[in-house]
């Protein structure tokens, strides 16, 4: 779940039970600026869209930091204030 104002992604088990969260204010790596929209792929890799950092982040299922994409801009490849995420059903290599 993106807890957007707290600047941090919080994760439930399926009874709604806490496992665990991460992330903090700020532009580094594994840290977001309102994240809003979040998605999991068949992995169990997250997606982030952090939206006042203008990228996307992806995540281990653990929180763990994997990599980033994404800058200010209108070019492809670039967002300005990305916040929903859908990742396709079949196996993503990036």
């Amino acid at each position: 779940m993106s807890d957007t104002h707290n600047n941090r992604i919080q994760k439930f088990g399926s009874r709604g039970e806490y496992i665990t969260q991460w992330g903090a204010k700020g532009t580094n790596a594994g840290s977001f600026d309102y994240p809003q929209g979040i998605a999991a792929d068949h992995n169990g890799h997250i997606y982030v869209a952090d939206t006042h950092n203008h990228r996307i982040q992806k995540f281990n299922e653990d929180g763990t930091f994997v990599a980033q994409w994404g800058k200010l801009g209108s070019k492809p490849g670039e967002f300005n204030a990305p916040y929903s995420i859908a990742i396709e059903p079949a196996e993503i290599s990036w």
